[in-house]
């Protein structure tokens, strides 16, 4: 008993040391503020601490907010109606300067989005959030001042099919790098394993639970499911810029650890497939006959593709709902590279 009273005394006096560390490091600097606003508020934040104060609603007067100068989002799109789900992001995401439309008047939010276009957007968003502004400009061919940008940055390593659209894995890397690490805090709990679709082993595993853990993700279904082969949209794309770029917009959830417990080896399981040499009414007694050979699948086969229905999911299969209950679908693809479409409305498309 004695030594129990001992153990808790010291974790306490442990814990109670660590104190003076952390208030030095976040309670007891000097908060060094930057003005800065997106499409719902302004604010003032610490370099250091990210902390906000002074956070006020805009009071916009002839386009603009009286406070903070921030231009009051306007939806040009023929195609963007107030009623979908992904209005209020295109439309902020547009105002930031990252994305644009394909002409001054549609955005095609149904298009998919190209791998050229998906360096651009991070580029972008890096500019945005390091510097204020986009400078880049379109270059020959268009997209490679953004792809040069992102090799010279870290956000990429190699060279991509550029003209080819985008997979959900494949943006999930590029975008994750887009943001220094502080900028991806973690907000949920997801275990490694727990994404069913998304292998241990696969090279783009480490971004997309980067991207799920700081609830800019959400997956694609109930299951929280990632289908990372499968392609984004462009209103998809925008909602994941509106979460990487607000950490106000991004979605707490959590996800049990999934993975299957057995207590006998697979290798003690009864072979389903292949005649045995034993008998058939002698069944093994390591392991029960009416077990599956195998673990679990870890990615189910009828996992639908559009968005829960309490959770907008990152990308509907088809088409998405006008109003996505848990989570947007992640993003949009665009076209090919040959035809940018996120540059801005007098380029020759958006990049």
């Amino acid at each position: 008993m004695m030594k129990k009273v001992l153990s808790m005394l010291l974790a306490v006096c442990l814990l109670l040391s660590m104190v003076p560390f952390a208030l030095a490091a976040y309670g007891e600097h000097e908060h060094q503020l930057v003005q800065k606003s997106n499409g719902n508020c302004h604010y003032d934040e610490c370099s250091i601490c990210f902390e906000r104060f002074n956070v006020g609603d805009h009071i916009f007067q002839d386009g603009v907010c009286a406070v903070c100068g921030h231009s009051q989002p306007v939806n040009p799109f023929v195609d963007i109606k107030e009623s979908a789900w992904y209005y209020d992001e295109v439309v902020e995401a547009v105002s930031t300067g990252i994305i644009n439309g394909k002409t001054p008047t549609t955005f095609a939010p149904n298009d998919l989005l190209t791998y050229a276009e998906a360096v651009k957007l991070a580029a972008c968003m890096n500019q945005v959030y390091l510097y204020g502004e986009v400078t880049l400009k379109n270059g020959s061919p268009w997209y490679q001042p953004y792809a040069d940008y992102c090799k010279e940055n870290n956000i990429i390593e190699k060279d991509y099919a550029y003209g080819e659209y985008a997979t959900r894995a494949g943006y999930m890397e590029i975008f994750a790098n887009a943001l220094p690490d502080s900028a991806f805090e973690d907000i949920n709990n997801i275990p490694e394993g727990s994404i069913l679709d998304v292998k241990d082993n696969a090279p783009y595993t480490i971004y997309v639970y980067k991207l799920y853990r700081a609830g800019i993700v959400t997956g694609v279904d109930a299951l929280h499911n990632c289908n990372p082969e499968d392609n984004i949209k462009r209103s998809e794309v925008a909602a994941i810029i509106s979460r990487m770029m607000d950490p106000d917009e991004r979605v707490e959830f959590d996800m049990p650890d999934t993975e299957p417990e057995t207590d006998e080896p697979a290798a003690d399981e009864p072979a389903t497939d292949e005649p045995t040499d034993e008998p058939a009414d002698e069944p093994s007694t390591d392991a029960p006959t009416d077990e599956p050979a195998d673990e679990p699948a870890d990615e189910p086969a009828d996992a639908p593709a559009d968005e829960p229905a309490d959770e907008p999911t990152d990308e509907p299969a088809d088409e998405p709902t006008d109003e996505p209950a848990d989570e947007p679908a992640d993003e949009p693809a665009d076209e090919p590279a040959d035809e940018p479409t996120d540059e801005p409305a007098d380029e020759p498309a958006d990049e």
